[in-house]
């Protein structure tokens, strides 16, 4: 059983940049939200459709397949075998984990920088 603490160190920076960016367009929306792989000479873009739309003109598969192997993402695949993503509850919950985490560092950096600033020295 993969941890969230053991994805968080081995996503790569392309992958987790990817998940952020899809969480946060799949937080501003509501209703059916899908993200759609549209494979091409020129590229995958990936389509996000939802209330509003988004486009990434490229998109690194292999953080797509990162994402997908580590339950971030559900893939499926249309009726013409065009896969499309959708964010999970499993991946929310992540993500809040992910957020406390990065904060919790944040913090721990400015109360050290705070106590250097302050003192003496």
């Amino acid at each position: 059983m993969t941890t969230y603490e053991h994805i968080a160190e081995v996503l790569t920076p392309e992958a987790a940049e990817l998940f952020e960016e899809m969480v946060q367009t799949h937080l501003a929306a509501s209703g059916d939200r899908m993200f759609l792989q549209a494979d091409s000479i020129d590229g995958s873009p990936l389509l996000f459709l939802g209330q509003s739309r988004r486009n990434w003109e490229k998109v690194d598969r292999g953080a797509l397949d990162d994402l997908v192997g580590y339950g971030l993402l559900r893939r499926d695949y249309s009726s013409r075998s065009t896969p499309n993503y959708r964010v999970s509850g499993e991946s929310l919950a992540f993500h809040r984990w992910w957020m406390d985490q990065r904060a919790s560092a944040l913090e721990q950096v400015d109360t050290e920088a705070q106590r250097l600033i302050l003192s003496d020295g």
